[in-house]
This record gives structure tokens, sequence and C-alpha cells, in this order.
């Protein structure tokens, strides 16, 4: 896969890592196994030293002009450190034998290599960094940081599908009165697992953009004055770009929480309450029927017993259905704050006001 190669050229994975994962995982790709090589290391240190060096190379040419635009840098350093610790994750989840993924990120690096290249000339002609080494690292750093949120924003899309399959899964249970859903159990236990843990590998991608692009824009909002013609329309291209992948990630997130909540209050249903928790016993069908049968009177047979171990059963079934879904296994956090509904996006807001007014 040329994907696995250009990402090896980004440094925050390498051949023999992939090809380890690969069998490790028994993942049916189409790739050939590398042996390692030291080289392998030296290259994802070369990688680390080259990001510092664009930010220290700015921080001590460019920091009178704003510190803002520097701190936005840090996102490189940050995004490919964490890509560097968990991107053999979409390995051990079997994401990439999901053609459909892997396409999506493969024909996505010809406009993330135009974005950059963008962001590259705008640099050199504009705003007259001319130093090779920095421009480099510019280049890359652009590239890591572009691929890290675009991976993120695929499995968030890959989670939304898992959620929405489980949704359908309890409709069929409503609709058809089936009341054998061992099957669906097992298989909401096994997209529990796959979920929980692609958002807790993952969920930082989002965390350190959000915080690192709030700290930049009010940085650069609070010299606002200071800004240059060229730096002035950078300024705002930085503001688009964070709302567009904050309302792209915050939105589909928001969505998978309410399918979420529809799954726990289809629980609630009377075609579940009737099926799972509602039963028949000797006084209710007294009652319901208007009749007077005495327990004494009643034979208890195996058939008897059977049916009602089954009904017992079922109740059980529903409460492990309604407990496993009930707990954790699509939290999102921002902040430190759990992503649940609207409420949760203004107590962010709220909160970066905040530290703007204190620490701004």
């Amino acid at each position: 896969m040329i994907l696995f190669y250009f990402y090896s050229i980004l440094g925050f994975t390498n051949l023999y890592s992939i090809s380890n994962y690969k069998n490790k995982y028994n993942q049916n790709l189409n790739f050939n196994d590398y042996d390692y090589h030291v080289f392998f290391d030296f290259y994802t240190i070369f990688v680390y030293l080259l990001l510092t060096y664009n930010i220290v190379f700015h921080f001590i040419n460019y920091n009178t002009l704003n510190t803002g635009f520097i701190i936005f840098k840090l996102n490189y350093l940050i995004q490919f450190t964490i890509l560097n610790f968990k991107f053999h994750k979409l390995f051990e989840f079997k994401t990439f034998e999901n053609q459909n993924f892997t396409n999506l990120l493969t024909f996505s690096q010809i406009p993330i290599l135009i974005l950059s290249s963008l962001f590259l000339y705008f640099n050199i002609s504009f705003l007259q960094i001319t130093d090779i080494i920095s421009n480099i690292a510019e280049f890359i750093g652009l590239n890591i940081f572009y691929n890290s949120l675009l991976i993120f924003i695929l499995i968030i899309i890959k989670i939304f599908q898992y959620v929405d399959k489980l949704r359908k899964d309890i409709k069929t249970i409503q609709d058809t009165n089936n009341q054998n859903i061992k099957e669906i159990y097992n298989q909401i236990i096994q997209y529990k697992y796959i979920i929980s843990n692609k958002i807790t590998s993952f969920n930082n991608i989002l965390n350190f953009f959000t915080i690192n692009n709030l700290i930049t824009i009010s940085l650069l909002y609070e010299n606002f004055n200071s800004l240059n013609q060229y730096r002035f329309i950078l300024f705002y291209i930085l503001i688009a770009q964070f709302i567009f992948i904050e309302f792209i990630c915050l939105g589909l997130i928001l969505y998978i929480s309410h399918i979420r909540n529809n799954i726990l209050n289809e629980l609630y249903s009377p075609v579940f309450i009737n099926t799972y928790i509602k039963k028949n016993n000797l006084q209710n069908i007294n009652y319901k029927y208007n009749l007077n049968i005495n327990i004494d009177n009643l034979l208890v047979d195996d058939k008897l017993l059977l049916n009602r171990l089954e009904e017992n059963g079922t109740s059980l079934d529903w409460i492990i259905l309604y407990t496993s879904l009930n707990t954790k296994w699509v939290e999102f956090t921002l902040c430190g704050i759990k992503i649940h509904s609207i409420d949760s996006i203004a107590k962010i807001i709220l909160y970066s006001s905040l530290f703007y007014k204190l620490f701004l």
C-alpha cells in the first residue's frame, strides 16, 4: 500500500512496525514484510528534532511578531507524538481491512498535499520565511497534522456506524418481539469494546487540537493590532480552519450521543417492558380474567418450571442489556468535559472565555 510508505516518510510509523503489526493481528493487507533496522528509530528521532527545530527557529526569529503562530506549530509535534504511540491501534482494530477507510485515507493525501503546499507557499512568498530546514519541517508537520485529524474524523464515522448498527438491532428486537437476545448481546459487548478502545486511544487528538488552537487564537486576538496584512489573513485562515474541524468532530459526536440516548429510550418502550419485564403470575391472571384460581389446586410439572425459568432468563437478559448500554462506552471528552449535548459545548465555551479573561 502506497499509503503506508507515505506514512513512513512522515515518521510516526515505519515499514518494520507496519509489517510487525500486520502479522501480529493477522491483517490481510497487500504489504511486504520488512525486517527491523536501527535506521527506523533514528528517522523517528530525526523527525522529532526537525519539528522541534521549526518551533525554536520561529521563536528566536519571529517571537516579536506574535507568539500565537509559534504555539500553533506545537500542533505538529503533539499530533506526531500521539500517532507515534497510537497508530498501531488501527491494526489492532483491523481498521485497514476496511477498504473504504483505507481508500479515503489514500485519496485524501492529494488534497492534504495541496493544502500543505499552499501553506508553505504562503510562508515563503508572503511571510518571507526562507529557511530551508524550517520549511521542510513545516511541510512535514502540516501533513502529520492534517492526517491525524483525518484519522480521528474517520474513526468517529466508524463509531457512528457501530452505534447505528446497534440501534437497528435493538429496533429489530422491538419489531419482531424476539426474546432471544443472546446473539445481539454478544455483538453489543464486542462493539462496546471496539468503541471504548477507539475513543480511549484517539480522543486526545481532538483534545490537544482544541486546547492548542484555543490558546493560539486567544494569543493572536490579544495582539491583534500587531499583525501585519499577511499575518492578519493567516489569523482568519486559522480561525476558519478551527471552526470547520470542530464543527465536523463535535457534530458527529453529538449525533452519536443522540443515537445512544435513543437506544436507551427504546429499552423502556412498551414492547420491551411487556416482553422482558412484565410477567404473568397467578395474582395477575386472576385479576386480569376475573378468575379465582387457588395455587393449592395447581399441579406443578416440568413444563411449567421450564417456562418460569425462561421468563426469569428473559428478565435477566433485559437487565444485562440495559446495564451494558447504560455504562460507559460512548464517552468522548473535550478538555475534561463529557460531550453529550449542546450544554457540554456551552460549558467548554464558558470555561474558555473565563480562561481568556483570567490569564490573557
